[in-house]
């Protein structure tokens, strides 16, 4: 995924690419629901949904931080950071 993002224009300027960028006011122009993968333009493309990918990124790193704190996470870099 960081290779197909990493650029915020880059799914714009990379036709082919397996990634299709949406927003949540285009699922229905695209019939299509955030992490599914679906054929646009010719290509099977995993679906994003923008504000999907924040919210699942927040609650992703919100985990990070609860298992850091109750030391599920150990021997990182980070530990005694927090």
């Amino acid at each position: 995924m960081y290779e197909n993002l990493r650029c915020g224009l880059q799914h714009v300027i990379l036709p082919e690419s397996p990634l299709e960028l949406i927003q949540q006011s285009e699922k229905e122009k695209f019939d299509a629901i955030h992490l599914e993968v679906k054929e646009i333009r010719g290509i099977d493309r995993l679906v994003l949904v923008s504000e999907d990918l924040f919210d699942d990124y927040e609650k992703a790193c919100k985990e990070i931080i609860a298992r850091i704190g109750d030391g599920r996470l150990r021997g990182w870099k980070f530990e005694g950071d927090v």
